[in-house]
């Protein structure tokens, strides 16, 4: 398989090379999507080999993740994957995430944080994809995709729902959706979705988006 990693990065300069290095072994190529960072970012993930795509102006987490995943689509990828940069995700994961896809068993898997969840927004999450889709942590960054879910959808999200809405609509669309326990390590920055409060204030209103237009 022709394998894409995606990679959204705000700011983050510190940890963008190492992560890069990590996925070597596991990706055709890499995408970083450059959401107009303040920092080196950019040169610091194309001097690491990193294809990077920067945003004219600050996009956010889920059309940044779209636009590199649209990328991967028009490159020819036959699998993707997303990845943070900020160097919580292990590498040692991508495989197991990758081998449903691989087998033909899955055609998008979702991590599973071993971890107990942060925020209370989290919890809510899982209760309403646990009755769609049978996911305990849809809002986990790494996730791998069949490149085929994109070109029959189209597009990846499109109500800011922390990049979960194309799990929804590919599951109606009879796509396989798996999920992987995978492991987490402390990040060395700030969250990407704010403090608690603010953090909650946007995955809160991300899920009401998708309640709106998918129903409860």
């Amino acid at each position: 398989m022709k394998t894409f990693a995606v990679i959204p990065a705000l700011n983050e300069e510190k940890t963008i090379a190492e992560v890069l290095k990590g996925l070597m072994p596991y990706a055709f190529k890499t995408i970083v999507v450059n959401d107009n960072s303040t920092d080196n970012t950019a040169t610091a993930a194309k001097n690491a080999g990193a294809i990077v795509l920067t945003n004219s102006k600050r996009a956010g987490y889920e059309k940044s993740l779209e636009r590199g995943i649209l990328e991967a689509v028009s490159r020819k990828a036959d699998a993707i994957f997303t990845f943070d940069a900020d160097g919580q995700h292990s590498v040692t994961d991508i495989p197991k995430m990758l081998a449903p896809i691989e087998k033909g068993e899955a055609d998008i898997v979702v991590g599973e944080r071993e971890e107990r969840f942060r925020r209370p927004s989290e919890a809510l999450f899982k209760l309403y994809f646990k009755g769609k889709t049978g996911l305990n942590d849809p809002v986990c960054g790494l996730k791998a995709y069949n490149a085929e879910v994109f070109r029959k959808i189209g597009f990846f999200d499109r109500v800011g729902s922390i990049g979960t809405e194309i799990v929804l609509v590919a599951a109606r669309a009879g796509f396989k959706i798996a999920q992987k326990k995978i492991k987490i390590r402390a990040r060395r920055d700030s969250p990407r979705f704010g403090n608690r409060i603010s953090g909650n204030l946007k995955m809160v209103a991300g899920l009401f988006k998708l309640i709106l237009k998918y129903g409860l």
